[in-house]
């Protein structure tokens, strides 16, 4: 993707966002150059930021309030991942490693809190994602339009809670 492309991909996340983050034409210039975008709050702990990988746009977050409600008004995302615990704690950090029906990795991160957002082509995909040593997976369809969404969850124990 050029850098052209990247500064428009940023400006229409946030115009669909409704974040004024990076409105000035310099920070538009630095979201395409290093390939992220704020999506919402001014703060750095209320920054949100749409990276790429293989083609693939992704976003994650979630930890607040205003994080959370950003996630939700996000649009363009075809696959929301949410990871907590059964006893319905949110999950930090996760991995998250996609791979395609035929097996072949397409995206491989670590999400920065519980819900996870990704625009990948429609089909079939198997999810696995590992918190606190332990890996769960999860086949998904993911449509051409709407979303989907699939809640991750590990045992209590496994999330750290006593």
């Amino acid at each position: 993707m050029t850098t052209v492309q990247q500064a428009l991909c940023a400006a229409a996340v946030l115009t669909m966002l409704g974040s004024s983050s990076l409105a000035r034409a310099g920070d538009a210039k630095a979201a395409a150059e290093t390939g992220s975008a704020a999506v919402a709050g001014d703060a750095p702990s209320g920054k949100l930021a749409v990276k790429q990988q293989n083609g693939i746009s992704y976003v994650s977050g979630g930890v607040g309030d205003e994080e959370q409600d950003a996630l939700e008004q996000a649009k363009g995302f075809n696959l929301e991942l949410t990871m907590a615990s059964t006893s319905g704690k949110y999950e930090g950090a996760t991995d998250i490693k996609i791979e395609n029906a035929q097996g072949k990795p397409v995206l491989a991160v670590q999400t920065d809190g519980p819900i996870f957002l990704a625009q990948l082509p429609s089909g079939e995909y198997v999810i696995h994602a590992t918190a606190q040593g332990t890996t769960t997976t999860r086949k998904v369809a993911v449509p051409s339009s709407g979303r989907a969404r699939e809640t991750l969850t590990w045992p209590a124990a496994a999330s750290g809670e006593h």
